[in-house]
């Protein structure tokens, strides 16, 4: 159970069982032969239960526990016949359901008593550098990455809303709404600009979108049944739909407006919004006649 895929690799949670107990172990399936997938152990360490697997390149990466508490490890599968295991959180308390994009990991931690997300630069693999995400009260969870955005559903305000996090400097994560409607929105994922979740302000759960450069936000069903638990590729969108009684799984092709990118923003364009108006013009004459020259007596 637990699937999840990187190009034409598939990693997945297995119970196993032998002599009387059974316990939870990370497999991972090479699928360059459809007809013959080739099954590799990522890990599977007795009494041990090891779940909630992802994948980005040739790293996958879990939660684990052996004793007390959840970590989060990882293994580099560049030779998947012999996999290099590394611990990639073992703190105190619980560090689960880690993310993954390139050489950051994102995962959910409760060592201050409520989920936090917390994320780590794993490219030394020996020693990973962690670095807060957002640590405020109540419960930040669901993270998810892409490129430098993680994205999260947050009840700081006692529903749950989407948020997303710049990593560029790890020192500073620049955090910012995506949407903080008062009906709940949950179950986010991020590919590129777009992010999606299920949304329930209209009393059923449908499924919504933003784009982080146009900044817009938009509806994708509107079917009275639920929609839940989306997924994004691309400008592909699947998710599960309730509108003919049990559980199938739509798909929507986003090809319009919504998704517009932009390539080479404009210069000028200095809130990142691949336009030039008032609000670039703001961010100037915000920072008018200011001089950073070293010395200072040369600004004079």
């Amino acid at each position: 159970m637990g699937p999840a895929v990187y190009g034409r690799r598939v990693v997945w949670q297995d119970l196993v069982a032998g002599e009387g107990s059974a316990d939870w172990d990370i497999r991972m399936a090479d699928v360059n032969d459809f007809a013959q997938p080739v099954v590799y152990a990522v890990s599977d360490l007795i009494g041990v239960d090891e779940q909630n697997p992802a994948i980005h390149g040739n790293t996958v990466v879990w939660q684990e526990k052996g004793g007390d508490n959840f970590d989060i490890y990882g293994a580099d599968m560049t030779h998947p016949r012999a996999p290099a295991v590394f611990a990639v959180a073992a703190f105190e308390f619980d560090q689960r359901h880690p993310s993954i994009y390139r050489n950051t990991v994102v995962w959910e931690d409760n060592f201050f008593g409520d989920w936090d997300l917390v994320a780590a630069d794993i490219w030394l693999r020996d020693r990973p550098a962690s670095f807060p995400v957002v640590l405020l009260e109540k419960d930040q969870q669901g993270g998810a990455l892409c490129g430098e955005t993680i994205i999260w559903e947050d009840n700081f305000f006692g529903d749950w809303d989407i948020y997303a996090g710049r990593v560029s400097d790890q020192n500073e994560v620049r955090e910012f709404a995506i949407t903080s409607n008062e009906a709940d929105q949950r179950a986010p994922d991020v590919s590129g600009h777009i992010v999606v979740w299920q949304d329930n302000r209209s009393g059923n759960w449908d499924i919504f979108g933003h784009n982080l450069v146009t900044r817009r936000t938009f509806q994708i069903t509107d079917d009275p049944s639920d929609q839940v638990r989306p997924a994004i590729s691309g400008n592909i969108v699947v998710w599960q739909d309730r509108r003919r009684g049990a559980w199938n799984v739509y798909m929507a092709v986003l090809d319009g407006p919504e998704v517009a990118g932009c390539a080479l923003p404009p210069r000028g364009d200095l809130n990142h919004d691949c336009r030039v108006g008032f609000a670039d013009f703001a961010i100037l004459a915000s920072s008018w006649l200011d001089c950073a020259l070293e010395p200072a007596r040369v600004c004079n």
